[in-house]
C-alpha cells in the first residue's frame, strides 16, 4: 500500500463529516507530537520536580527509562502504558482517516522526513504488527493505519508492544537506579540552567530540521 499516492478524485467537501474528523484528529496528533518536543525541552524541570508528569507529555523510551528509576511501579505502569497506548492509538486513527493523504500530511507538518517514511513503509509491507513491536511509536502506527492494517490484528499487537516496551524500560531504569538517582540530584540543584540549555538544544535541532525539510 503506497500511502503517498495522489488523492483520488471526488474528495469530500471541506465541511463534510470525514473532513472535519481529519482536521480534529490531525490537530490532536500535531499537538501530541508538539507536546513530546516540549517535554524534551523542559525535561530537567520535570525530572527534578515531577518525573511522572514527563510521561504524560512525552512517553518516549529515554524518558521511560529515566522515570522508571524515580517512581513507584504502580503509578509508573499505569501512566506509561495508558498514555503510550493513547498516543499510538491516535496515530493509528489518524492514518485510518488520512489514508493516502497521510504521507504528505506528516511531511507538511514536519513530523517526519520523506526518507524516514519510505524506510518505514518498506518494513511495514513485511508485517505491520511486527513493526510496531520493533519500532513502537505514533508515526509507525499512523502509517499502519493508512496502509489499512486490520484492526483485529494490529490493535492487540499495539497494546502488547506498549506493555512489553514499558516493562523493558522499567527493568533498564531499575538497573541504572544508582546513576539516575545521582543525575537527579544534580538536576534538582541546577534545574533552571539545565532547562535553559535543553530548550536551546531543542530549538536548534528543530531549526536545523526545518531547514533540511524545506
Amino acid at each position: 500500500m503506497a500511502v503517498h499516492e495522489e488523492e483520488a478524485q471526488g474528495t469530500e467537501p471541506p465541511g463534510s463529516d470525514s473532513s472535519l474528523q481529519r482536521r480534529i484528529v490531525g490537530g490532536a496528533f500535531v499537538i501530541m507530537m508538539a507536546g513530546r518536543i516540549v517535554g524534551a525541552a523542559i525535561s530537567p524541570l520535570f525530572l527534578a520536580h515531577a518525573p511522572l508528569g514527563l510521561l504524560f507529555v512525552s512517553p518516549v523510551i529515554a524518558h521511560l527509562v529515566v522515570v522508571a528509576a524515580l517512581s513507584e511501579p504502580i503509578p509508573y505502569f499505569s501512566i506509561a502504558v495508558i498514555i503510550s497506548i493513547i498516543h499510538c492509538g491516535l496515530g493509528f486513527a489518524l492514518g485510518r482517516l488520512q489514508g493516502p493523504r497521510l504521507f504528505d500530511f506528516l511531511i507538511r507538518k514536519e513530523l517526519a522526513s520523506e526518507a524516514k517514511l519510505q524506510r518505514l513503509l518498506t518494513l511495514l509491507r513485511v508485517s505491520a504488527p511486527l513493526l510496531v513491536f520493533l519500532i513502537p511509536g505514533p508515526i509507525v502506527c499512523a502509517l499502519a493505519g493508512a496502509s489499512a492494517a486490520p484492526r483485529r490484528t494490529f490493535l492487540p499487537a499495539l497494546i502488547a508492544s506498549q506493555i512489553v516496551w514499558v516493562a523493558l524500560c522499567r527493568l533498564l531504569g531499575q538497573t541504572l537506579l544508582g546513576s539516575i538517582a545521582a543525575m537527579r540530584e544534580g538536576l534538582v540543584r541546577h534545574a533552571l540552567p539545565l532547562t535553559a540549555v535543553t530548550v536551546l538544544i531543542v530549538l536548534l535541532v528543530r531549526f536545523a530540521r526545518h531547514r533540511r525539510l524545506r
